[in-house]
C-alpha cells in the first residue's frame, strides 16, 4: 500500500531581505536616544522572529543565559537571542536606563504594538526599503534560521509553533536558493 502525501503551493509572503534588514540597521542613527532604541528593536526582531505583541511583552532578558521571556499568542515561553541581539539590546538598556518593568519604552511610555509598527514605518521611510509590516521581521528570522541550516524542530521551537505548516509558509521564500544551493555541494 502506498502513502500519498497531499501536495501544495506556498505563495510566499513579503518577508525582508538580508539587505534590506542591514539597510534598516545602517539606518538607526546610534548617537542619539530614539536610534538606538530602533537598532535594538529590529536586531530583536530579526534575530529571534518574535511577534510584535512578544516584543512589547519583553521585560529584561537573562544577559548570562542569553534569553528572554515573552508572552503572546503562543502563551509564555523562553525565547534565545543571539550575540548581536544581545549587544544591541545593552546599549540601549544603558541608554535609556531601563533596570526593570517593560524593556521597550516610547517618548511618553511603555512601546506598544501600535508604537512598533510607527518606529518600522519611520526607519523604513528613512532607510528607502519598503515597508513590508512588522510580521516581515518574523518570516526573515524563519528564513534565515533555514539558511543557516537550523533543524526544523528547532525553528519550530524557537519560533512558538506547533506543526511544521507555518515553518513552510515562512520559509517558502529561500525554498528554492535552498534547493539550488543544495545541488551545487
Amino acid at each position: 500500500q502506498t502513502v500519498r502525501l497531499t501536495r501544495f503551493k506556498v505563495t510566499p509572503q513579503p518577508t525582508y531581505t538580508l539587505e534590506e534588514v542591514k539597510a534598516l540597521l545602517d539606518s538607526c542613527r546610534l548617537t542619539d536616544q530614539e536610534g538606538v532604541r530602533n537598532h535594538a528593536v529590529i536586531s530583536v526582531l530579526f534575530d529571534t522572529g518574535v511577534r510584535q505583541g512578544e516584543l512589547v511583552s519583553m521585560g529584561l532578558p537573562d544577559w548570562d543565559n542569553s534569553t528572554v521571556w515573552v508572552d503572546g499568542k503562543g502563551g509564555h515561553r523562553l525565547v534565545p537571542i543571539g550575540v548581536n541581539a544581545l549587544r544591541s539590546l545593552d546599549r540601549y538598556a544603558r541608554r535609556w536606563n531601563v533596570t526593570s518593568g517593560s524593556l521597550w519604552r516610547g517618548k511618553y511610555g511603555p512601546l506598544t504594538r501600535w508604537g512598533v509598527l510607527a518606529l518600522i514605518e519611520r526607519q523604513c521611510s528613512k532607510a528607502g526599503v519598503d515597508h513590508k509590516g512588522v510580521h516581515a521581521f518574523r518570516r526573515a528570522a524563519a528564513a534565515q534560521m533555514k539558511r543557516l541550516g537550523m533543524n526544523d524542530s528547532d525553528i519550530l521551537e524557537v519560533m512558538g509553533w506547533k506543526d511544521i505548516t507555518m515553518l513552510r509558509r515562512y520559509t517558502a521564500v529561500v525554498a528554492r536558493e535552498l534547493a539550488q544551493s543544495a545541488h551545487q555541494k
